[in-house]
């Protein structure tokens, strides 16, 4: 169903070009997971209609992967590292406003934010610390089930915009995405780099 959704708001753009949608984004990149304690990647497509000459506002949907969800254990003053979450995707639908703050001839910068809901899967798992002869030597993790969730996230980014030749322009941005999981606070920061196509 999310591969539909994302398709058909491909579709859209292309369809509707210049009626209605001004560009299209391509961009992924890495992020890193802080209340997660891991690096993952990320894919974006973002459509973009213009307000004005300056402020453009847009739809996204992305695609997140990550892995574990490093925890820490304290015995006897020692710390064990283990992991509770494995195999984290997340399938991000949103919208959000772009305000493009200055141009220096080729070469603009631009603040965005958005705002959506989130679709995540992961594999949960219990831990327990095991031990050797009455001394605790690691603590493992067992009895994985899958969990889905769904949350509302919101996101800050700024970046630029080299403008090429014709419609094609390259993007270097930089974004953090904010959300809960699982009930804990998790920031996901991340670079990216990508191409946007003028319809």
């Amino acid at each position: 169903m999310k591969y539909l959704i994302a398709f058909a708001l491909f579709f859209f753009a292309v369809n509707c070009r210049a009626q209605f949608i001004n560009s299209i984004e391509f961009k992924g990149g890495l992020h890193d997971t802080k209340g997660a304690e891991t690096k993952g990647y990320n894919l974006t497509l973002q459509v973009k209609r213009s307000l004005s000459r300056n402020l453009d506002v847009y739809a996204v949907a992305g695609n997140y992967w990550w892995n574990q969800n490093v925890v820490h254990a304290i015995v006897d003053d020692k710390i064990y590292n283990s992991f509770n979450e494995s195999d984290h995707k997340m399938y991000l639908f949103g919208l959000g406003l772009r305000r493009e703050m200055d141009t220096v001839k080729t070469v603009s910068f631009f603040l965005e934010m958005e705002m959506g809901l989130s679709y995540i899967t992961y594999n949960k798992y219990e831990n327990e610390i095991l031990a050797f002869e009455g001394y605790p030597v690691y603590v493992a993790a067992f009895n994985g089930r899958e969990v889905t969730e769904y949350t509302f996230l919101a996101g800050f980014g700024a970046g630029i915009v080299q403008h090429m030749r014709g419609n094609l322009a390259l993007i270097v941005e930089f974004k953090l995405n904010a959300f809960r999981l699982n009930g804990e606070a998790i920031t996901n920061y991340m670079i990216m780099s990508g191409f946007s196509f003028g319809l």
